[in-house]
């Protein structure tokens, strides 16, 4: 879907830099589709953990923290009379090799 694509693109410019918080840009969109139609969106990400000593909630509180300014991002990028609503989650990160017991 489109509509998805371009949610994705856009949250993925934005978290990666244009906003000024050093906990966003180690997130990763992975998927963006509709929960249950287009006016509502759910996002999963993935998070670089090396990089983070913070937990899931955490990430998910901070993902909320910004929900009203990267739902307004979206609206600009996507040309729509309204923006869908978003909803993050956060998808279970796989082991490195380092944590594996091979």
């Amino acid at each position: 879907m489109q509509l998805c694509r371009q949610v994705l693109e856009t949250l993925e410019m934005v978290l990666s830099g244009e906003i000024d918080d050093d906990r966003l840009p180690i997130l990763h969109v992975v998927e963006v589709v509709p929960a249950p139609d287009s006016s509502r969106m759910l996002v999963t990400l993935s998070a670089d953990i090396a990089a983070t000593d913070d937990d899931p909630d955490e990430i998910l509180n901070t993902l909320s923290e910004y929900a009203d300014l990267l739902r307004m991002e979206v609206a600009a990028a996507i040309h729509r009379k309204k923006a869908p609503q978003l909803l993050f989650h956060l998808a279970p990160s796989p082991l490195s090799p380092l944590d594996s017991d091979d």
